[in-house]
């Protein structure tokens, strides 16, 4: 098979799979339109989301043409359901457990994304990522990572320049970590970066760290090992932080109760306070200490001594052969530098470009930027500058030149060329 036949099987199989998907969503938007329960007939808020999933989907695709968001595709299928059910339907459930539950017992939903719930910050280069699991992560650049429950915590660590000093990333995010960055964190382990967790001393920061290193319904296979920083029931009371009092509306996982020492069950547990969550319930008046009750001196302190206590505190060094590529790729910039330098001082270089850009800019008009731009419109009139520029510089008039100029500095060889290879 030659290949224009490889291409062209290629694209027919695309086609027909792109034909059978839009077919199937026509099918399941019909079936949904056609469906009305009787009044004998009982749905369940689960029943219903499935029923009018496929519908929703196509409605906030436009027939898979667009990637849909959980959050979109919930206030799609909200207005759909209440035809069924007098349930109301939360996001929480919808986002973190029936599109799941659906995507294992029906069918995967071609074009849904999750919207990043935090953020990577990579020490050195400056650059935040969304959270995502198919990040990857520059060569030998951190060999830690810190997960900070609170987003809001990372102007102080950034003031501090944590990340710098230990190559650390730090992973801000809300609450518990999706399950992005647990398979990010999985993946990064297996590339021997240490993993690090700091977060609440109450019962949902524990849990948080626990969700971080263990498997979860969600995430059966699930399984790193992440080293807790605290905050730590202990060093809260070591460190005579102000404790407050909270409500507990739900009992603890016995994942987490089977972990607790005396004192963190006590905590966490708290005492029964009566039934007062409208559904006979128990409530609890429990104990915490928040991360924010640690002063901005404090939580650095805190967090390096953690790190230091699990010698933690290195730097990446790389192998002799990644040095040696570092050290030339250092050299070029120095000596791409000098040169500038040098090019400066012996040749005007606004001058040695005038004189070959004369074509060049009778080629690059408002008409010509006009007609570039109409045939590719994603572009801004900068890049068609830069493509019309590519196109019609003479790079062989511009050395012609330049070898004049340094001849007559006295800097040409034997054949009037510039010395060193071109």
């Amino acid at each position: 098979m030659n290949l224009a036949d490889e291409f062209s099987s290629v694209f027919k199989s695309a086609g027909k799979e792109l034909h059978k998907q839009k077919k199937q969503r026509e099918r399941d938007s019909r079936a949904a339109a056609r469906y009305r329960p009787t009044q004998s007939e009982r749905i369940t808020l689960k029943d219903a989301v499935f029923h009018v999933l496929p519908a929703a989907m196509a409605a906030a695709s436009g027939d898979g043409a667009y990637p849909v968001s959980a959050r979109t595709l919930f206030y799609q299928v909200r207005p759909l359901i209440q035809e069924f059910t007098a349930a109301e339907l939360k996001y929480h459930y919808f986002s973190q457990t029936l599109l799941t539950q659906y995507q294992d017992e029906r069918r995967s939903l071609t074009g849904l994304y999750y919207e990043p719930r935090g953020e990577l910050h990579e020490p050195h280069t400056g650059k935040t990522t969304p959270l995502i699991s198919s990040y990857v992560p520059p060569d030998w650049t951190f060999n830690k990572v810190l997960y900070v429950e609170k987003t809001g915590l990372w102007p102080v660590l950034k003031e501090a320049r944590l990340a710098e000093r230990y190559d650390m990333a730090v992973i801000t995010g809300n609450g518990y970590a999706t399950e992005a960055c647990r398979l990010l964190l999985a993946g990064m382990e297996e590339n021997d970066t240490r993993l690090f967790v700091l977060h609440d001393a109450d019962g949902d920061g524990y849990e948080i760290a626990r969700t971080l290193r263990e498997a979860t319904e969600r995430m059966p296979d699930h399984s790193a090992d992440v080293i807790d920083l605290g905050l730590t029931v202990e060093h809260a009371i070591e460190r005579e932080l102000p404790i407050e009092s909270v409500v507990r509306k739900k009992s603890l996982p016995w994942t987490l109760e089977s972990q607790l020492n005396d004192i963190e069950l006590e905590w966490f547990r708290g005492t029964r306070t009566g039934y007062g969550d409208g559904r006979g319930r128990s409530t609890f008046a429990c104990k915490r200490v928040e991360l924010n009750a640690l002063t901005g001196p404090d939580l650095i302190a805190y967090i390096e001594q953690g790190l230091a206590a699990k010698d933690a505190d290195d730097k990446v060094i790389p192998p002799p052969d990644v040095l040696e590529t570092g050290v030339l790729s250092a050299l070029w910039c120095s000596s791409s530098d000098a040169l500038d330098e040098l090019l400066s001082e012996l040749i005007d270089r606004d001058k040695l470009l005038d004189t070959v850009a004369g074509e060049t800019k009778a080629a690059v008009s408002t008409e010509a930027v006009a007609k570039r731009l109409e045939g590719n419109r994603p572009i801004s009139w900068g890049r068609a500058v830069e493509d019309l520029v590519a196109e019609q510089f003479d790079k062989k008039a511009l050395r012609e030149r330049l070898t004049e100029l340094l001849a007559e500095q006295g800097m040409g060889n034997d054949r009037g060329q510039p010395r060193g290879d071109e």
